[in-house]
Order: structure tokens, then sequence, then C-alpha cells
């Protein structure tokens, strides 16, 4: 079809192309890696319609990188949309190469409601298309180094270099290793990480490998324990400060008439508290309890632990602290009255349920999702900036992508980026900046309903560039 197409607007006149109704854009039948544009005239919807582009002819091959300008009106977000299909307003032909891998960012960045790693991804975690630590690389590559944190594993491999570094700097003998890792990391923890996480299995691993080189085999399983349980202790210390405080609040809302909780009654509340509470923890480890796909686990087994050893702790310390007081406390002491056992236990299932919620909202909110980055103009461009450098695409089409940047951030992030795109990369660049310009060897000028595309002349670095006629 796309062949017919081509062949019917080269042989036929301009009528014959007005007589179409629409824009066509269509996939080359001949293998040609280049785009087409056969006399397209872009126009706005309405019963009155302004004539954006007409009978623009426009040819661009593999490694071109263009760059559009044109006054405020032009037609250049419209004519890109009319090249991705998205424009239906208009007559012409268009066509673009079969099998390519094509992106459109535009100059209001949108990130969707998921987490960074789908986001980066641009696909579900069973489809990843990249290593955590490629995603990590691409952040800080654009100056986004306040999310790896939210790439589980990859800010605590940055603690663990830190801590390598630290126990190279330090003259310490090779038995006070451990404790001077221990007090690196919750030292350096509070500063580095602002959300609750664990230590991921593959930078245990990591950890593993760096302190070999200072620990002696004998004593290396001990020290590598007490070293990672402190890295886990730290990383989880938000929750468990909310955690104890919401424990008194339990203590407090489910004692009731507080005599009635002898030291027995305490104690079995305890123990149902517990039981309930590890197999609700249970379920929320292994995302049972939901359909969210999008869900991130960040505690391990060892801190879910700790997350009910808190709990219950608390809770029975308050308890048995508020019983004591009572003056009934010596003589109710017993496992009959006032209090049924069967109370006590429900009691402590309506405690789980309030718990688990509480819990599962914490940490709910300790993973950033397109909705709750709170990132800038910029940062968000930065981002897209992050995802064209990962995904490598044949066609590239840019709006303003650099525009909430300051000049000479945006003219450094832009060129990295090109650099790092294949070279047969088509870059299509909307831009009303000149300071990109230089990166570009092409450029498309949109005035008065037509597009002149001149190539760029190198100049010398800082000199303003200038098409040639």
């Amino acid at each position: 079809m796309a062949k017919a197409f081509d062949e019917f607007y080269k042989s036929t006149g301009k009528i014959a192309h007005n007589d179409v109704p629409f824009i066509v854009v269509t996939e080359s039948q001949d293998d040609c890696p280049d785009i087409r544009v056969y006399d397209l005239t872009v126009r706005t919807p309405g019963d009155n319609p302004r004539i954006l582009l007409q009978d623009v002819n426009l040819h661009f091959k593999p490694g071109d990188r263009v760059i559009f300008t044109g006054a405020s009106g032009s037609g250049k977000t419209t004519a890109v949309k009319a090249l991705m299909n998205s424009w239906d307003y208009g007559q012409g032909l268009v066509v673009m190469p079969r099998n390519v891998k094509t992106m459109l960012f535009s100059q209001s960045a949108y990130a969707p409601n998921a987490n960074l790693r789908t986001i980066l991804n641009m696909a579900t975690a069973g489809q990843a298309k990249f290593t955590d630590r490629e995603l990590r690389y691409a952040l800080q590559s654009v100056g986004l180094n306040k999310l790896v944190e939210q790439i589980p594993g990859q800010q605590v491999e940055i603690l663990i270099d830190e801590m390598v570094d630290h126990l190279k700097s330090t003259s310490c003998l090779k038995k006070d290793v451990a404790q001077s890792a221990i007090d690196f990391a919750q030292r350096r923890v509070p500063e580095l990480f602002s959300s609750v996480q664990s230590v991921p299995d593959e930078q245990r691993i990591y950890l593993r490998q760096c302190l070999r080189a200072f620990v002696s085999a004998h004593e290396f399983d001990d020290v590598f324990n007490r070293v990672v349980d402190a890295m886990d202790d730290a990383l989880m210390a938000p929750l468990a400060k909310r955690l104890a405080l919401f424990a008194s609040d339990i203590a407090n809302r489910k004692s009731g008439k507080i005599y009635a909780y002898t030291p027995a009654k305490v104690r079995y509340f305890a123990w149902s508290l517990r039981r309930s509470l590890n197999k609700a923890i249970k379920t929320y480890m292994k995302n049972d309890d939901t359909d969210d796909a999008f869900r991130e686990i960040r505690l391990n087994d060892r801190q879910a632990r700790n997350v009910v050893d808190t709990i219950v702790n608390h809770t029975r310390d308050e308890m048995m602290k508020k019983a004591s007081a009572g003056p009934l406390h010596q003589v109710f002491n017993t496992a009959s009255w006032p209090l049924s056992l069967a109370t006590v236990r429900l009691k402590a299932r309506s405690a789980v349920n309030e718990i688990v919620q509480a819990v599962t909202f914490f940490m709910e909110k300790q993973v950033m999702t397109g909705d709750t980055m709170s990132l800038s103009g910029g940062e968000r461009q930065k981002l897209m900036i992050a995802i064209a450098t990962l995904h490598q695409p044949d066609i590239l089409f840019l709006d303003e992508i650099t525009a909430a940047l300051d000049k000479e951030t945006g003219a450094a992030l832009y060129k990295d980026m090109l650099d790092h795109l294949p070279k047969h990369t088509i870059v299509l660049s909307i831009a009303h900046n000149t300071h990109i310009m230089p990166y570009h060897n092409l450029h498309a000028h949109l005035e008065n309903q037509g597009v002149t595309v001149r190539r760029i002349v190198p100049q010398a670095p800082g000199a303003t560039p200038t098409p040639s006629v």
C-alpha cells in the first residue's frame, strides 16, 4: 500500500493530491530507512481552518539531526504530530521506515503513575529491558541522583562503595572492621536515604565480595552478618520509630478498662497479636493481599520479623505498665475474669488489621510514582533525556526538550544524549532557543506556510552556527 501511494504521489499532480481528504502516514515497503514527506498540508480543525503548512516536501536520512524553528503558532508541534500519525487535519503522504523504534518526548513531560523502574524501562517488572545498575547510571548521567534510591538496591550499593573507601582510608585493625563499618553505616544511612528499604540479595553478594579484603576467613561470616544486619536496622529505623508510636496508640485504645487486663491476659493478648500479625505480614510480603502490579516490597524477612517484634513488645510493655498501675491488678491476676480469652483474641485480631494497614500505607509512601515524584519541569525533562539515552530509538521526536533547563545545563545534557544515541538515529527536534543548534546538521525553519531546510555549517566552539544557503 505504501509503495502504491508513493508511486501515486510521484506520478500525479497537486490537484490529485488535494483530493485525498486526510494525511496518510504509512510504512515503506522498499526497506528505505528514510523519512519521506510528499505535499504535506497541515491545517487547524474547525469550520474556518487556518493553514499551517502547505504542499511541503521533506526527506530525512539516517543520521540526520534536524532542528525545527519558527515563530509561535507556525505549526512546529503540529507538523511533528502529523509525522507521528497523531494529526488528521490536512492532506499529504508521510512514508516512515518500517520495523523501527520511534519515540516522542514533549515539552510537558508526562510520567505515568508507576514506580520509577517501570517508567525507565517503559515496561512492567516482568518485562524489564535494563538492569538496575544501568538505570542508576542513566539517572546519574543527567544529574537525577536523588532518584537513585528509588531503584531498589542501587543507593545501598553507593553506601557499600563509600563504606569500602572509609575502611581503606582508616588505619583500623582487622578486629575493628565490623564496628567501623557498622558505625559508618549508622552515620551515613540517614544522610543518604529518605525512604525505608532493605539490602537486596544482589547487594548482599556485593558486600560480601567487598569485605573479603578486610576480614580473615575464620571470622568473615560473623563480621558480614553483623554489618548487613546493622545496615538493615539502620535502613528501617524510620519505620521502627513509627511502629513504636503506633504500638502505644494500640495499647491505649485496646486496653478498655485497664484493670481487666491482668498480666496473664496481657501475655495472651501479646501471644495472639504475634500469631495473627506474623500471618498478616507474611501475606503482605508475598503481595497476596492486593492486585497492585506495581507494588514494591522494600522489606526483607528479617525486617518483617522486626516489625512484628517491635509492635508486640511495645504494645505488651505499654499494656503491662498500665495494668500494673491499676488498684485491682493483684486481685484479678487470673486468666478467667473479667475478660474471656475469646474477647482478648478478638481485640488482638482487630489490632492486627489496623497495624497491617498502617504498615502498608507507610511503606507505599516510601515508593515514588509518576504522580508523587514532585519533580520540577527541568527534572522531568532530564528524566525524559535519560529514557531516550537508555532506549536508543531509531527515530526520536523532541519538542522543546530543554526548555525548562538553563542554557548551559540544557546544552550539555542534549549533546551528551546525542553522543550516546546510535549514529543512524534520525533526530527531529523543535526548539525556540538556538544554543542547541550546533549539535544538528540540518535546520528546518517554518515560515509562511512553508519549511526551508538548510545545512548547518560547523562553527568554531562558542560561535553562533549559521545555516548554509
